[in-house]
């Protein structure tokens, strides 16, 4: 499963053995956006190696967070998914997002800006209370 122990009986060392390493929660938060063929990923993430994709991909399905499937015809594409384990991620990537966001001003020189993570940039920083939605009414009953 995880190239790295930490030898801890910790539910944070368990996850960091399976999402730890370098470009897995980049590649799992580009999957929570749904099925992506090898190339899509490839393209939203331009700077990883393509060996170290394989072998990202490779262990998010070891651990049981993503699966390969083959599309059906005409499309006849593989392509990576992430499983109900792997969503389960999603709150977490979007609280990590968020922090981090309290960084962000102007990209650095050579940073680029993928759809992807505009896509978590506006899941990350949305908030329903700022944008004027209102909780439904509260019934009453009688």
């Amino acid at each position: 499963m995880a190239s790295r122990e930490y030898g801890q009986f910790c539910g944070l060392a368990r996850a960091m053995e399976m999402v730890g390493e370098r470009w897995s929660v980049l590649i799992i938060r580009n999957l929570l956006i749904g099925p992506q063929r090898f190339t899509d990923l490839h393209k939203g993430l331009p700077a990883i190696p393509t060996n170290i994709l394989s072998t990202r991909l490779k262990q998010l399905e070891e651990a049981g967070l993503a699966t390969r499937r083959a599309l059906p015809h005409p499309e006849r594409a593989v392509v990576y998914e992430l499983t109900d384990y792997g969503r389960d991620l999603e709150p977490a990537l979007v609280a990590l997002g968020r922090w981090g966001a309290r960084t962000l001003t102007e990209p650095r020189p050579g940073e680029l800006i993928t759809a992807e993570s505009v896509a978590m940039s506006f899941h990350t920083t949305y908030r329903p209370e700022a944008a004027g939605k209102k909780s439904p009414p509260a019934t009453r009953s009688a």
